[in-house]
């Protein structure tokens, strides 16, 4: 993994004002957060186990970050969380509720964008809305991801970050309590990243579902997250939550704390500082 500076790869937090443009949501674009709990989560794959005893409660509408080295089971704990795949013993539970088939509270967004190439921008965000869901929410959405001038484009002609907030808005459009983001931001370059990272929090102040995102990048997992789970293993066992730590606005702000706690996850994950 290579260690690039947190300023160079992270957005910003911003503190919230009153005359902030990402104003919250209507009820009928917004639901409610909810809670997801992992409760002694295994998935095994034949003979070989994936994950071992997953424990942890994400509380509702915060954002939860899940690091780890790569075939270290993170997106499986993101699709066991979208009902996507069952656990092979333990539960998932939203809201209280055990998880048993796709979850149609929760959206998932992944590192492609997967957008339908033959359909517009606004016509792709569409597929996303409930059988009953209000149109108009669309121009809202397409307001917040700031692409109004591009709703009539297609695919092909919008660049790789545009595709992503289209992505973004059409998971939005689901009225998600929980969103689940799959290295939403892995394949953009830098700058890019940084800009979608910024959108992601505006957009979660707008609409706080709670999100459980894979990444790849600790500097991302710090600026982004109030939690964040390190997956791991000893030699060729099952990945199992080895490290919880917890982020806020105070440990941001100082930054001997944010070096502190990079080397630290960086040291989780076997990556060695030069």
């Amino acid at each position: 993994m290579e260690l690039i500076p947190l300023s160079l790869t992270s957005a910003p937090r911003r503190a919230v004002r009153s005359d902030d443009p990402t104003t919250p949501l209507a009820p009928e674009v917004a639901a409610p957060a909810l809670s997801v709990e992992f409760r002694d989560a295994t998935r095994s794959f034949g003979t070989r186990t994936v994950l071992s005893g997953i424990d942890h409660h994400v509380a509702p509408g915060t954002i939860t970050a899940i690091l780890g080295p790569s075939g270290s089971g993170k997106s499986t704990l993101l699709r066991l969380a979208a009902g996507l795949d069952q656990p092979s013993s333990g539960s998932v539970l939203i809201d209280d509720r055990q998880v048993a088939a796709y979850d149609d509270r929760c959206a998932v967004a992944f590192q492609e964008a997967r957008l339908l190439p033959w359909r517009s921008v606004r016509s792709n965000i569409e597929l996303g809305l409930p059988r009953k869901g209000n149109p108009d929410v669309v121009d809202r959405l397409l307001e917040l991801v700031g692409l109004e001038e591009f709703a009539s484009h297609r695919p092909r002609e919008i660049s790789g970050g545009m595709a992503q907030r289209v992505s973004l808005a059409r998971a939005l459009a689901r009225r998600p309590g929980v969103l689940l983001l799959d290295e939403p931001f892995g394949a953009l370059d830098a700058l890019t990243r940084i800009k979608m990272q910024s959108l992601l929090l505006d957009l979660h102040r707008a609409a706080p579902a709670t999100v459980v995102m894979v990444t790849h990048d600790v500097s991302e997992a710090i600026t982004l997250a109030d939690t964040i789970l390190v997956l791991g293993n000893e030699g060729s066992g099952p990945s199992q939550l080895i490290r919880t730590a917890y982020v806020d606005e105070q440990l941001r702000s100082d930054p001997v704390a944010v070096d502190a706690l990079h080397s630290e996850l960086l040291a989780c994950l076997g990556v060695r500082e030069p």
